[in-house]
């Protein structure tokens, strides 16, 4: 019976261990919708003069697109965005976000 135990434990880590590694593989960023042509220009004009109504803008590199996507959803109603006008900062935002994390600085 012992020697069943072995295999069946060493597939399941090695499996385990390919799920990990999974996760870690580089990020890569999801594939765009759909835009009109002037979407960019048009999203960060709309960025800069509502954004910038209440508060100093961060740069749109300053965050990673899930943080821009929390706080997006948390802004637009702040700032008044229509659908058309959201879904056009969103994509700025994300076009130009921060897609790989910044290394630790060393203490």
């Amino acid at each position: 019976m012992r020697s069943l135990a072995f295999p069946s434990r060493f597939l399941a880590g090695v499996a385990c261990a390919f799920w990990v590694s999974a996760c870690v593989g580089p990020r890569r960023p999801p594939e765009p919708k759909a835009a009109p042509a002037n979407g960019p220009v048009e999203g960060r004009a709309l960025y800069e003069a509502r954004c910038d109504e209440c508060h100093a803008l961060p740069p749109p590199g300053a965050h990673a697109p899930e943080t821009w996507s929390l706080i997006l959803d948390r802004m637009k109603v702040k700032a008044r965005l229509t659908p058309r006008e959201e879904h056009l900062v969103r994509a700025y935002v994300l076009a130009n976000a921060a897609w790989t994390r910044p290394e630790p600085k060393a203490p």
